[in-house]
């Protein structure tokens, strides 16, 4: 042991070393055996592979050859192996001996953060990224694509940590490096132009967003990277228009995405100094998933229900094949397993929007279906998908309700109650209690005890919330003038959330209703159930039809439909899956 300490500095020689300069007989060694990887690699024989490699990165020591040797086995593990804790040891290992500004330290550092991303562990993988960029003012053209792979992480990682400011500031400066290396990176520019664009979208600065997709300047480029980027470009678009509620456009655009995936086939690699950490990497099907996603959207706010629902059952046939083709047979290696995560990152929220198109139609079945293998994404990665608890067990709560189980309902709205940390959260559960309460024979004891939520609550939109939930509280006690005071004073309120403006609507139409304002009724219901369909949000719409309605035999026929679908759900088993959900949560 003392001889190999006294010998370190004659081992710390280059292995792209001066022609004139020998390397010790260990390092020698070392590369005879990773030569010998190589070729197992080639013949398929990756266990031994893996034991050269290992080898070598022992010979190597503390040096850069050791460094490489442990680079090459920790990509073989990640790629192969299920054994997550030998590829981050081998990762580590590789980003503390390749010298700064190495490009294979780069591809060490990212590799070791997908794998600390994987194991949850956002800090540490932004630590990882952090030390592969330390000492580097910037890219050469050697290094580029290595560089950018780490600095498009870090931030994905930053804005998931809510650190967005720091996050968009390594893009600007990303985005400035990408621009001066000239037109071979214009692939690489265009990508960081494209993902400051989602930046802004999730920090809802919308001009910003117009701005920077007018500034992409994506032309007609038949390869497939290009193509990649100008579909996810019309996604964002689509978001944009979406905000702006340009429902006009937003077809066309649609439409316009549909004609770009039809021929889409992902590219083997990135012409233009892309890097394969964004966008291209999802491939068809993936991509796909966001198309979906998309469609959804659009066609819901548009009004086009029918188009909504089939690309629901299409997009969650989409993921399950896809689920089942990442599983494969076997131990999942570490590269399969991140890759579901990231995809994940997608999948939730497009079957969070599936739910509610199936509970609208009454479609039980297809809503358990992605009930169920929205769970269990979402419990499959508890930190990553911590913010979407609440929102899930709103949704439990919502088919619960839906299939008349009171007890489930309950439970679930306690769950809901006692996940949300953040205001949105708990006004989300404030807002779909009074629902369930309006529709309840004791509603008006239940709103009195929401009132004191509120106050809890520090949203702009609570003091507007509060005076809703009195004056429904009223209008289910029989106070209808009263009711109709309260609320009817909300409806010319400045910077009312459009969620809540369909709440205002709907109380104001059932409190004009059965006066003489009976037209004025109508119009403010077809009024709140149209901001209801454009937000998706399905409890609302019952409960404006709830409220809003007369009996007539047209309710009747939809109530023994109802009736019926509610009864097969209750039978299922899928549905006794559900009520067993997240029984430790508690």
């Amino acid at each position: 042991m003392r001889r190999r300490t006294s010998s370190a500095k004659k081992r710390r020689v280059s292995t792209e070393s001066d022609k004139g300069a020998e390397a010790s007989p260990t390092l020698r060694c070392a590369k005879g055996v990773e030569v010998l990887a190589a070729e197992y690699l080639e013949e398929g024989e990756l266990d031994r592979a893996a034991q050269c490699l290992s080898a070598a990165m022992t010979l190597g020591g503390e040096t850069e050859e050791g460094g490489r040797a442990a680079l090459r086995l920790g990509e073989l593990l990640f790629s192969h192996s299920s054994d997550i804790e030998q590829t981050r040891n081998a990762l580590e290992i590789a980003v503390r001996l390749l010298p700064p500004g190495d490009a294979e330290r780069y591809r060490a550092a990212s590799r070791l953060s997908q794998t600390l991303e994987y194991l949850h562990d956002l800090r540490g993988a932004h630590k990882a990224l952090e030390i592969g960029l330390e000492e580097v003012s910037g890219p050469d053209q050697a290094t580029a694509r290595g560089y950018f792979l780490c600095l498009i992480q870090r931030s994905a990682i930053l804005t998931r940590l809510g650190e967005v400011a720091q996050a968009g500031e390594l893009l600007v400066e990303g985005i400035a490096a990408a621009d001066k290396l000239g037109h071979d990176f214009a692939h690489t520019l265009a990508t960081l132009k494209l993902l400051k664009v989602q930046q802004s979208l999730c920090v809802d600065d919308v001009k910003a967003a117009e701005a920077g997709l007018a500034d992409l300047g994506l032309a007609d480029n038949p390869d497939p990277a290009w193509v990649t980027l100008r579909a996810v470009s019309l996604v964002f678009q689509l978001d944009v228009l979406g905000r702006q509620h340009n429902n006009e456009l937003m077809r066309s655009v649609m439409r316009e995405v549909h004609t770009v995936m039809k021929d889409y086939k992902p590219p083997t690699d990135v012409a233009g100094g892309g890097n394969s950490v964004h966008f291209h990497w999802m491939g068809r099907k993936p991509l796909f998933v966001m198309v979906y996603l998309a469609s959804i959207v659009v066609t819901t706010i548009t009004g086009n229900l029918r188009d909504a629902r089939a690309y629901a059952k299409r997009a969650l046939d989409l993921i399950q094949r896809q689920l089942r083709q990442s599983r494969g047979e076997g131990e999942p290696s570490v590269s399969s397993q991140y890759a579901e995560l990231v995809c994940s990152d997608y999948h939730v929220p497009l079957l969070e929007h599936c739910v509610g198109l199936h509970l609208s139609a009454f479609d039980f079945p297809s809503a358990q279906e992605c009930l169920l293998l929205g769970i269990a994404l979402v419990d499959a990665s508890p930190e990553r998908f911590r913010d979407r608890r609440p929102s899930w067990h709103l949704l439990l709560a919502t088919y619960f309700d839906a299939t008349r189980d009171a007890a489930a309902t309950t439970r679930h709205m306690g769950l809901a109650t006692a996940f949300a940390v953040r205001d949105d959260d708990r006004l989300a559960v404030v807002l779909t209690s009074a629902l369930l309460a309006v529709r309840s024979d004791d509603g008006a004891e239940i709103l009195a005890e929401l009132l004191a939520s509120c106050e809890i609550v520090a949203s702009p939109d609570a003091k507007i919330v509060q005076q809703l939930i009195e004056g429904l509280r009223r209008l289910c006690a029989g106070d209808i003038s009263g009711a109709k005071d309260l609320v009817t004073s909300l409806t010319g309120a400045k910077s009312v959330s459009k969620r809540l403006g369909a709440f205002v609507l709907m109380a104001t139409a059932v409190c004009c209703k059965g006066d003489a304002a009976a037209a004025e009724s109508d119009m403010l219901l077809a009024r709140a159930e149209k901001f209801a369909k454009s937000m998706e949000d399905k409890q609302l719409q019952r409960c404006v039809q709830h409220l809003g309605r007369d009996d007539d035999s047209s309710i009747a026929d939809e109530a023994a439909q109802y009736d019926e679908a509610v009864a097969v759900a209750q039978k299922a088993s899928s549905h006794q899956k559900l009520l067993q959900t997240w029984t430790d949560d508690a």
